[in-house]
């Protein structure tokens, strides 16, 4: 028992010890703190880690786990300038006890009032604290167990302000700034950071282990001192977007996406891996998309490698750079120590809207050392090539000197050539070098190749921007083309406010361009600035002689306006004299214009001006963004038949036109262009077609032009149609029309056809052929009078022309018919036409003495290619058989003919032509060559027996007996200026006493006449002379009377109306078989026949024949040379 007592005293003494050690260890802590010994214990602790001098006004720690500190400053310990104060912050902590107990802080929450962060630049670009963030960073990397769970307390930090200063003492504030954080849950940890004008961030990490986060920020640039951290202005407009990341244990990884990032002109958003470890950053674009206007609007999109930057170099490593247009590789380095670098590129593509691919490399090279020689080496090979041709450039640029201030700079192109199939331009050689002498930049030299003279001269100043430049080159040979050699003339000069050009001149023989202008820099405005051109037109002018004065055309051209932003304003005009259009000269023609270009578009409008006897008006506009051209044309009473002179059409057009056409082309592609128009026509004449008005409508999309609603009308007549073709392919048309009741017309001869026709088909105009098919009917009127009614169809195919079922009622009969031709080969036709019960009488309302034709008209005609074996005159033969029997016209019988004709390409061939006719036969042969101009032909026919009774009219009361014989010779052509030959014809078994001639000699020399038989006999010659027909001899006797005579009739042309002269002799004394040996007999002769002799007087016309008895002195000398060539035969 007492040893329990005793161990019970022991345990309260013990207890009571404890007791006054805990509060004498309390009252000792609270003495502490109520001294100023935690504060100096707590801000020296700080100010070693920091490197800086750490103060507070006060700071006090409570029992329960509460710090408040006020006016804490942070100082450098040299200069003593103040980096941070902060007005108060109050932490939230474990109790002291259990802070001792468990040697943790365990912090809670944090609150910092506007804290105040005092950067500074110093000269050398150092700041005030890169010292304490370094310190930091080595205390962070030697702490252990980094990745051990970590609560990080609740944290609000009000109105903190950043004051940044420059060395020159310029100072920029931001803020205030409020941000604030806390736990979202058992390992999330949530913040955010507002700042006054519009930047904030917020996210999320995950407290300890990898440290896993992710932000979401709104940058506002008003927020950001950029000119304070000695940043120019990039034009940073907007920034947002999302970082997500983790803590490595070598570093920092994850990825920034960026849904917008403004900065100028250019647009980018995408996303990019980040990592950062130990020394060096890797930046590795994953899907980064940059929008730039300097690249036409192109997308550039970073797809692959990656950009590292250390202390020693950057280096971009495979860097894949893709656009619509093409895609790009780029690697290279620069090393910040040896002060030298190097950057590759190879590119390849495709030219966006006009067809074509493009690829090339480049290459740099710098060398910058501090001391020493400095150099830059670029090497460029590029090729392009589209539907045009190809251009092939190889450059270098090398510049080297001991500074960059003094330099010496040359660009050389080893290949520099453009192809084509209609030219090709080789610059290959040329080069120019440039010197640089600190602020004077001057051209040291300018090459051109194959250039007879250059004279050059430019000087830059870049301080005050002074600069002028003089150029002349003469014999520019590269660049003419064919032709004369080019010469060029530049002269201009400038500073910072201005850039004039006096003058810029190209001369390429007779073609000359010149401009010249003021541009006003600050402003962008342009003064005075006029263009003109001046060129030949050697296909207009005078084709009359070789040395004619060509056509020529000159244009001139005012602009004004301001180049930034482009606005600019021009009008002129352009003006021909003697000018060739298609294939018409025009006397004169004068446009005026006037047009805008700016950033958006650039418009031109013409005034009304007149062209082809019409009046003309054009206006367009092009959309620079789009891009798409928009264009108007507006033609009023225009000739057809000036348009169809232009195009040099066979046809001889008539009328007017009007239209109106709207087009617009994307991007140039003529295969995309999309149209719509309208058109009218007036009083529409190419012979034998005729309309007196026409419209349609014009269409093109989707490279397809289509002339729908096509409607033409003329005197009851219309044609409904429609056209289509390709633009690729402009010369397959296709067409498809319909007429009714439409009238064509032959106005000589007062023919005309009312056709009803459907039609369908392809044309190819370059090649010349079609594909369709046809069907046709209609009525044909001559001369007022229904002639026949007749209907086809047709198909026209691989160049062949089938024409089957041809019907044609004429003349109280029919006609039917069909024909194959090869359009190739025509004289590989075939087919064949037969006709019967034609009444030739039917044709009196035409021809009233039809009225004595009796009979029908039947008979075929075949043609088909000849037999080759029988060696044929020509490839294609034809037979032509007609019969009418029991055939009459007034007296004349006509009962059949038969003709085999051979046809080829040169000439026309009757090998055959029988035909029984006028009671007896007439055979014979013709050749015909066409030429040009005419046809000339060759005939030879045969009179045989021929009936002469037939000849008279069927009431006449003169009868004329006898047969007709002999052979006629003729050479002529189609327009009778060339007609020549003979006829030698025979009368036999005749009875010409009722001719008028005959008639009046018997009367003369007053002969009993009886009834006899006939049997008077006699010769006529017949010479042809082009239109006149002469008789040089003429002898007939019968019934004992030799009668001689000539004469001739003076144009066949006139028919009945041709004058007609001669004479004849009558004489009882019969000449026949008379010889005479000379002169003197023949004066004995005309003596003795002062007795017994008759001559006549013949005049008047071939229908009106007047006989004058005349005596024979009148024609003794005419007698006498006709009897001296006729008794010497």
């Amino acid at each position: 028992m007492r040893s329990d007592r005793r161990m019970r005293r022991w345990a309260i003494r013990i207890f009571i010890v404890l007791i006054v050690v805990l509060l004498l260890t309390g009252l000792a802590v609270q003495i502490v703190l109520l001294t100023h010994l935690p504060r100096q214990w707590i801000l020296r602790a700080a100010g070693e880690r920091l490197g800086l001098d750490v103060t507070a006004r006060s700071l006090s720690v409570g029992w329960m786990g509460k710090t408040a500190i006020c006016d804490l400053a942070v100082a450098a310990p040299l200069s003593g300038g103040q980096v941070l104060h902060v007005e108060a912050v109050d932490l939230s902590h474990h109790s002291i006890p259990w802070l001792v107990i468990t040697r943790s802080l365990g912090l809670d929450s944090v609150r910092v009032d506007r804290p105040q962060l005092d950067l500074r630049r110093d000269a050398d670009g150092r700041w005030n604290v890169q010292d304490a963030i370094a310190r930091l960073v080595a205390y962070a990397d030697r702490a252990p167990d980094r990745g051990a769970a970590v609560t990080l307390p609740r944290v609000d930090v009000r109105e903190a302000i950043i004051r940044i200063a420059e060395p020159n003492e310029a100072m920029q504030t931001v803020g205030p700034v409020a941000v604030f954080g806390m736990s979202n849950g058992l390992s999330a940890w949530g913040f955010s950071l507002k700042a006054p004008k519009g930047t904030r961030l917020h996210g999320e990490l995950v407290q300890g282990g990898n440290w896993a986060h992710r932000i979401d920020f709104h940058i506002e640039p008003n927020d950001l001192p950029l000119d304070a951290l000695g940043l120019a202005d990039p034009g940073l407009t907007h920034v947002s977007g999302r970082w997500t990341g983790r803590v490595r244990d070598d570093g920092l990884a994850g990825t920034l996406r960026l849904d917008r990032f403004d900065l100028g002109p250019a647009v980018a958003a995408g996303a990019v891996d980040v990592t950062v470890r130990g020394d060096h950053l890797v930046v590795a674009p994953q899907d980064l998309v940059v929008i730039e206007p300097n690249l036409a609007g192109q997308r550039l999109r970073f797809t692959a490698g990656s950009i590292r930057l250390d202390r020693d170099a950057v280096r971009a490593d495979r860097v894949v750079a893709a656009a619509d247009s093409g895609a790009a590789q780029i690697s290279g380095q620069w090393d910040f120590n040896r002060r030298t670098g190097e950057l590759s590129a190879n590119w390849a593509g495709s030219l966006r809207g006009r067809g074509g691919e493009h690829d090339g490399t480049a290459r740099v090279a710098i060398k910058s050392p501090l001391s020493g020689r400095k150099e830059v080496t670029l090497r460029t090979a590029l090729t392009v090539r589209n539907p045009v041709g190809e251009l092939r450039i190889d450059t270098e640029i090398r510049g080297a000197g001991g500074d960059w201030r003094k330099t010496l700079w040359e660009a050389s192109a080893e290949e520099l050539v453009w192809s084509s199939k209609a030219r090709q331009i080789d610059l290959s050689g040329a080069s120019v070098k440039v010197s640089l002498d600190g602020p004077k930049v001057q051209l040291a030299s300018l090459k051109l190749p194959d250039t007879r003279q250059i004279d050059a001269a430019a000087e830059l100043d870049v301080q005050t921007l002074q600069w002028q430049v003089q150029v002349e080159a003469k014999g520019v040979k590269r660049l003419s083309g064919q032709g004369p050699d080019l010469d060029i003339r530049i002269h201009g000069s400038g500073n910072r406010e201005e850039a004039v050009i006096s003058e810029l001149g190209i001369t390429k023989g007779d073609r000359l361009a010149t401009a010249k202008g003021k541009l006003s820099l600050p402003s962008g405005e342009i003064h005075g600035a006029h263009l003109s051109a001046r060129w030949s037109d050697r296909r207009g002018g005078s084709t009359e002689s070789a040395t004619a004065t060509p056509g020529q055309w000159t244009c001139e051209v005012e602009v004004e306006g301001q180049v930034r932003p482009m606005d600019l304003r021009f009008g002129g005009s352009i003006a021909g004299r003697h000018v060739r259009l298609g294939r018409q000269t025009v006397p004169q023609v004068s446009v005026p214009l006037q047009g805008t270009v700016n950033a958006e578009y650039v418009q031109i409008a013409t005034e009304s001006f007149d062209l082809l006897g019409g009046r003309w008006q054009l206006s367009g506009r092009h959309e620079l963004s789009k891009p798409r051209t928009q264009l108007a044309l507006m033609i009023d009473d225009l000739s057809l038949q000036a348009a169809a002179e232009m195009a040099g059409s066979p046809l001889k057009y008539q009328g007017q036109a009007k239209a109106r056409l709207q087009l617009a082309v994307p991007d140039f592609a003529m295969d995309k262009a999309l149209a719509y128009g309208s058109w009218e026509i007036a009083d529409l004449r190419i012979p034998p077609f005729e309309a007196r008005q026409g419209r349609g409508t014009l269409r093109i999309a989707d490279g397809l032009a289509r002339l729908d609603e096509i409607r033409l009308e003329q005197e009851g007549g219309q044609a409904l149609g429609s056209m289509q073709f390709r633009l690729d392919q402009p010369q397959r048309l296709s067409i498809e029309f319909k007429t009714t009741q439409w009238p064509l017309e032959w106005e000589p001869q007062a023919i005309r056809l009312l056709a009803d026709t459907e039609a369908k088909g392809t044309v190819d105009v370059q090649k010349k052929s079609l594909d369709g098919q046809a069907k046709v009917s209609g009525l044909l009127v001559v001369a007022d009078e229904n002639f026949a009614r007749l209907s086809a169809s047709a198909r026209l195919g691989e160049r062949t022309l089938d024409v089957h079922a041809f019907r044609c009622e004429l003349l109280g009969g029919l006609v039917e018919g069909s024909m194959r031709v090869p359009l190739e080969e025509w004289t590989g036709s075939k087919g064949q036409m037969q006709w019967q019960g034609i009444e030739p009488n039917a044709l009196t309302p035409w021809w009233p003495r039809a009225a004595q034709f009796a009979g029908r008209l039947s008979g075929t005609l075949v043609a088909a290619e000849a037999d080759k074996t029988l060696r044929p005159l020509e490839p294609l033969r034809v037979e032509l058989h007609a019969e009418m029997p029991d055939g009459r016209f007034a007296q004349a019988q006509l009962r059949d003919c038969d003709i085999v004709a051979y046809v080829g390409p040169s000439r026309f061939v009757v090998d055959r032509m029988d035909a029984r006719v006028l009671g007896g036969a007439v055979n014979g042969w013709a050749r015909a060559r066409p030429h040009p101009d005419r046809v000339y032909l060759t005939a030879v026919v045969d009179i045989n027996d021929i009936d002469l009774g037939q000849f008279a009219p069927t009431d006449a009361t003169d009868k004329v007996v006898g047969r007709l014989g002999g052979r006629t010779t003729i050479l002529t052509s189609t327009d009778w200026r060339y007609l020549s030959g003979q006829a030698d014809l025979e009368i036999t078994q005749s009875d010409l006493v009722d001719a008028p001639i005959v008639r009046t000699l018997y009367d003369t020399l007053s002969l009993g006449l009886g009834q006899t038989d006939p049997e008077g006999t006699g010769q006529v010659k017949l010479r042809f002379d082009g239109t006149c027909i002469r008789i040089p001899s003429f002898a007939y006797f019968n019934r004992g009377v030799e009668v001689r005579g000539a004469g001739q009739i003076v144009d066949f042309t006139l028919a009945g109306q041709s004058p007609v002269e001669g004479y004849a002799v009558g004489s009882t004394r019969v000449l026949r078989g008379v010889r005479l040996p000379g002169v003197r007999e023949l004066d004995r002769l005309m003596a003795s026949m002062q007795t017994g002799v008759a001559s006549v007087a013949i005049d008047g016309t071939l229908s009106e024949t007047k006989v004058t008895v005349v005596p024979l002195p009148a024609v003794s000398g005419a007698l006498r040379n006709l009897l001296w060539s006729q008794l010497r035969e």
